[in-house]
């Protein structure tokens, strides 16, 4: 895995954000459409990744996905679905970019909520660049695993604690 200082990745992140959130804001007026992930957090490390949250009320939740088709954003697969999160990918900008869309009041708010403690608290940011770079001799699946792993604790509210990367390479 390869991790980015913010400096290197932001200025794309900006930019890619600023001109989806206006395509998926034209298609979906009454979208809650926020910037998560790692490249929303000012002094993160990151792939260099954007990723993107569209929140509809769940009865607008089939006519959303059907409107991000019709923008050419395609289907994300190989990921976990169901009838409040559809993952999406974007295609031919200068950096990757996924869509979450979420039905609102799910559980799937949880990419604000963690989004957002990372947002208060330095220590957290800290942390989390640390897994990160333990991260870096290892794949995508171990990586996504240790990442998991990490949120579901920040979100249990048990920031403390090292999260052991080697036990994640074995499974």
């Amino acid at each position: 895995m390869r991790f980015l200082r913010p400096s290197s990745y932001r200025p794309g992140t900006r930019s890619a954000f600023r001109a989806l959130s206006r395509r998926i804001r034209a298609a979906l007026p009454a979208a809650r459409i926020e910037e998560i992930g790692s490249s929303s957090v000012p002094g993160l490390l990151s792939k260099g990744d954007l990723d993107i949250f569209v929140g509809v009320e769940p009865g607008a939740f089939g006519k959303a996905k059907r409107a991000l088709k019709g923008l050419g954003f395609a289907e994300k697969r190989g990921t976990h679905r169901d009838r409040s999160l559809w993952p999406f990918t974007a295609r031919g900008l200068p950096v990757d970019a996924g869509i979450q869309l979420v039905a609102l009041s799910s559980k799937y708010e949880f990419f604000i909520r963690f989004r957002d403690l990372l947002r208060r608290r330095p220590r957290l940011r800290a942390e989390y660049n640390r897994v990160k770079r333990g991260c870096t001799p290892l794949g995508p699946s171990v990586y996504r695993r240790v990442k998991s792993r990490f949120i579901e604790r920040v979100l249990a509210g048990n920031p403390a604690g090292p999260i052991k990367v080697a036990s994640a390479r074995q499974r």
